[in-house]
């Protein structure tokens, strides 16, 4: 049994046996007071804990298991001891050994000191030996015939570690993590100079590194002014269209019809109208947030709070554009079935019939746009029908009347025509048309149609009121005039009579 300590290095507690703790101390306080003369000591001595912590953790259990004294003595073996950086032997008994420095295999890091946008191609130049800006100039000629290695870079953007510890950047370059390099590292800015001509390129780079950092600052400006005028812009728009809507639409627009949130009220059902609409405020006003802390992180960067706090909008932002969609493609089987049912009544052979329309006498709000009508008071769509002649082929006049809506289902649909209300009335030579049909509630719309097919003889002679012209329309055989009152039937469909 052994007492264990709990010892901070470099922010990460482990757990260190007695025997232990006192090695790892004669060895620390060395180095502090070694490096305490140097210019740069505090940062070589944080480099030094840095490295030590990492190779503790890298141990078998990492930072759960106790440090053992084995432990303490590998890490002296691998980063070297006090004495071996001041010049002074450690056993004068025997012969000193010159060491010479070691190399070990390149990591592939992103590096720090050669990056413009990310550090990938100068990690991997690093990597090869070879000066960044050749690479970087083969990079671009290269995307002109290969266009998919702007997507192969940022995938290496992600993949690829940026080189942030000495110890890394040592690992980067090929160099035995020791002490020595540890603080030939901080004391230097650059750990290669490289040939005449890599220099030269790392000059070229230098200068186009700041040009081009300064232009990504630009864009990234300009990036974050635009984010913040589309929130502020869709924040305004948003309060508009809540606020004012029915003053917009009435007054502005001219729209004497239903506004967006009662149409669609009688469009969808209510529990899913309620869910749509939590989720598009929800979906807007956190589009909104990002839009404006976005564009003020990338104006000027600052601390954010909880990184847990950003998932949890995050997710509830995209659970709300997903209960938006998730609500349109539930709503939207409820239009993907049609049905229709047509009833024919036989009209009076005559030489002349005349048509008249039946005023519905109402006061309706219209939707110029799709021939659409709603009763407030009685919360009742109304709809215009079409009106075709046809010639008829066997002699016979008939008038047909075609129902048609749509619906989740072939039954559902049928359900839904037996709501459309449409009454003509046949009196003799007369023929009354009323000029809207309607839609019984609670049924909602659904592209309910109806369309009149008057099939009548050879050479009769139709006689329309102001009402009919107005309101019916003809089919292909009549599109040229309807601005005349009498027709007469052809076999190739009606024409004006001059």
């Amino acid at each position: 049994m052994k007492n264990v300590f709990n010892i901070c290095i470099n922010g990460i507690i482990f757990g260190i046996e007695e025997d232990a703790f006192k090695p790892l101390s004669d060895y620390l306080e060395p180095l502090k007071a070694y490096f305490s003369r140097e210019k740069d000591g505090s940062e070589i001595v944080a480099d030094i804990e840095a490295r030590i912590a990492e190779l503790f953790t890298e141990r078998p259990g990492g930072a759960a298991t106790a440090i053992t004294i084995a432990d303490v003595n590998a890490i002296i073996s691998t980063l070297g001891t006090p004495a071996a950086i001041a010049g002074v032997d450690e056993s004068a008994n025997t012969e000193a050994q010159p060491c010479a420095p070691r190399r070990t295999a390149r990591r592939l890091f992103r590096n720090p000191a050669e990056r413009y946008i990310s550090g990938v191609c100068g990690g991997i130049a690093t990597w090869f030996g070879m000066s960044p800006a050749i690479l970087r100039i083969a990079l671009i000629v290269a995307t002109f015939f290969i266009h998919w290695l702007p997507i192969l870079y940022l995938v290496l953007w992600a993949v690829i570690p940026l080189a942030k510890t000495t110890a890394q950047k040592l690992e980067m370059y090929g160099k035995e993590v020791n002490i020595t390099n540890i603080e030939q590292s901080v004391k230097d800015n650059s750990l290669d100079t490289g040939s005449p001509v890599q220099t030269f390129f790392r000059d070229v780079d230098s200068a186009l590194g700041r040009f081009c950092r300064i232009l990504l600052r630009i864009v990234v400006l300009v990036i974050g002014l635009k984010l913040i005028v589309a929130g502020l812009m869709l924040l305004v728009a948003f309060i508009v269209w809540t606020c004012l809507q029915d003053v917009l639409f009435r007054d502005v627009v001219k729209w004497d019809f239903l506004a967006y949130e009662e149409m669609l009220r009688h469009i969808i059902s209510a529990s899913s109208y309620q869910i749509f609409m939590i989720c598009s405020v929800v979906f807007i006003l956190l589009t909104v947030a990002a839009c404006l802390f976005w564009g003020a992180q990338l104006i000027r960067p600052f601390k954010t709070g909880n990184r847990m706090t950003h998932i949890l909008l995050a997710a509830l932002w995209a659970g709300s554009a997903m209960g938006i969609v998730g609500i349109s493609l539930r709503e939207m089987r409820h239009f993907t079935n049609p049905n229709s049912m047509s009833e024919t009544f036989t009209v009076p052979v005559t030489d002349t019939l005349h048509l008249q329309t039946v005023s519905a006498n109402m006061k309706l709000s219209n939707n110029a746009v799709t021939g659409l009508y709603f009763d407030k008071s009685q919360q009742r769509f109304f709809g215009e029908p079409t009106l075709n002649i046809c010639h008829s082929r066997n002699g016979q006049a008939l008038l047909e009347i075609r129902r048609r809506a749509l619906g989740r289902s072939k039954p559902d649909a049928f359900d839904k025509l037996a709501g459309i209300g449409y009454q003509v009335a046949i009196n003799d030579t007369l023929l009354q048309l009323p000029d809207l049909f309607s839609v019984s509630p609670p049924d909602r719309w659904s592209f309910q149609e109806v369309h009149l097919f008057l099939y009548l003889p050879e050479n009769t002679i139709v006689a329309m009121d102001e009402g009919v012209m107005a309101h019916m329309h003809s089919n292909a055989h009549s599109r040229t005039g309807q601005q005349e009152y009498l027709w007469r039937v052809t076999d190739k469909g009606p024409r004006k009579i001059k």
